[in-house]
Order: structure tokens, then C-alpha cells, then sequence
């Protein structure tokens, strides 16, 4: 780990600042010196590196991504960009090919507090590589709901990241209580109207829906599918916190809970 050289504020003599503990003493007056995180990640080779990190993650080419996220994890270790890349790297492009990487990425940014610019790019990069990641939808929505208060921007995500996976689902198994619970925190922060459409049209176009293929005759799938899918998606649909909307979703939704139920029973 590289870290980084700054003036010592009590003698301005250069103190070099450990990259894993942030902290490092003066060896002339002996100041202990603390730096936030954020110091490291504004750091000039940093940007550089992880300006090139993300160009060439964007083109594709993961691994001349990866040395440059190498760059930028000797001085900024828990840069959540750089971080992705490497796990990413690691899951698909890697000859030494590892499931673990992308699940201990998520552990690491779990409790961390992301700057702004890291955010937004550590969410292009999610859509960028949406179908390496359906598998951790929840986990991307923890971090949205934790890192991001302005209700624009995580609609701005979550609208464009979401409808995709659910239209490529093929089963309800995405569909967990958390993931459930999840979706609804949103609703009520910020309505993600296409989102919620898109479960609307799952109920239609879902692999797992008897309705795809009229096979309301098998009786567990059809259970499954309205205790599973149908009724925890009412609770998402009622609340939406935009009334307007939320009076149109509901009443389609309502419509076709109802015409389930007919054919339920």
C-alpha cells in the first residue's frame, strides 16, 4: 500500500500516511496525523488511475481495468469503484475465475460512506454490467437506500436498473421477502413507477405466472404464484407515494388480482 505524503499541520514537515490505517507520525515533532477517507480518494494519482479504471471498464477490456483499479487500491483501499471492478473482474474475466469476489465486494461497501462521485459511478458501472449482477439486486438496493437521499436520483437508478431484470426473470425466485420489502421502501421514498410497472407486467409475462400459458389446471403453481408474487406486490403497489399513480397501479393491479381469483378458486 502506497499511501499518500502530506505537510504536518504542527511543523509542516512531510508525514507519510499509511494507506490501511489513514494515520501516520511526524517524524520530526512526532504529530499523529489522521486522514478521512475522502483525502485518499481525492488524491491525484487516484483519480487518474480510476479515471482510466472506469474508461476502460466501460470499453469492456476488465482487465486493463483491473491494473488500473490496482492503481488506485495501493493508496485509496476501499475505493468502492475500483473495488467493483476487481470483483468483477475477478467473477468473469479472470482465469483464475472465483464466485467469491463479487459477495465479499458487497460485504466491504456494506458500512461504508460513499462520496457523491463514487456513488454515481459505482451505479453506472452496475448497469453497465446489469446482467453480471441480477443475482445481488438486493444488495445494490441496500446500497442505494442507504448511500442516496435525493429521491431524483435514486428513481433515476433504480427505474433503469430494475425493469430489466424483471423482465429477464425467469422464475419468481428473485422475488424474496427482502427484495419485496426492499422494492416497497422504495415505492414510499420515491414511487419507481416503471419499476412497479414492470412487476405489474410480470404478473402477465413471468415464466412462473400460470397465466403465460393458461395453466390455472396446475393448482400448486397457481398457489404458489398468488401468495408468492400476487399478494406482496399489492402492498408494493399501495405505497406508492404518488397518489395519482398510485390510484392508477393500483386499479390495474386490482384488476388482475381479481380475475386470478376467479380462476384460483
Amino acid at each position: 500500500m502506497d499511501g499518500i505524503v502530506i505537510k504536518c499541520p504542527n511543523c509542516g514537515d512531510n508525514v507519510k500516511i499509511d494507506a490501511q490505517t489513514r494515520k501516520g507520525i511526524c517524524e520530526f515533532c512526532g504529530t499523529e496525523v489522521l486522514q478521512p477517507r475522502g483525502r485518499f480518494n481525492s488524491d491525484e494519482t487516484v483519480q487518474n488511475e480510476l479515471a482510466l479504471c472506469y474508461k476502460n471498464f466501460q470499453n469492456g477490456d476488465f482487465a486493463t481495468a483491473k491494473k488500473h483499479a490496482d492503481g488506485v487500491l495501493a493508496i485509496s483501499i476501499d475505493n468502492a469503484p475500483a473495488l467493483y471492478a476487481e470483483a468483477y473482474y475477478d467473477t468473469y474475466a479472470s482465469v483464475k475465475h472465483t464466485d467469491a469476489a463479487l459477495p465479499r465486494f458487497f460485504d466491504q461497501v456494506a458500512d461504508l460512506a460513499l462520496d457523491e462521485g463514487e456513488m454515481a459511478m459505482l451505479l453506472d458501472m452496475f448497469k453497465l454490467t446489469r446482467r453480471g449482477v441480477e443475482n445481488f439486486e438486493v444488495q445494490i438496493l441496500r446500497l442505494v437506500c442507504s448511500q442516496m437521499n435525493n429521491a431524483q436520483s435514486i428513481v433515476g437508478f433504480v427505474d433503469d436498473f430494475c425493469p430489466f431484470l424483471i423482465a429477464k426473470r425467469g422464475s419468481i425466485a428473485f422475488f424474496t421477502s427482502e427484495l419485496a420489502e426492499l422494492y416497497k421502501q422504495l415505492a414510499a421514498r420515491c414511487t419507481i413507477p416503471k419499476t412497479c410497472y414492470a412487476l405489474l407486467q410480470a404478473i402477465d409475462k413471468n415464466p412462473a405466472s400460470p397465466i403465460l400459458h393458461d395453466e390455472f389446471f396446475l393448482r400448486t403453481k397457481t398457489r404458489l404464484f398468488y401468495e408468492n408474487y400476487m399478494l406482496p406486490l399489492g402492498g408494493i403497489i399501495s405505497s406508492m407515494n404518488n397518489e395519482e399513480l398510485k390510484t392508477k397501479f393500483y386499479h390495474v393491479y386490482q384488476s388482475k388480482l381479481l380475475n386470478y381469483q376467479k380462476k384460483l378458486n
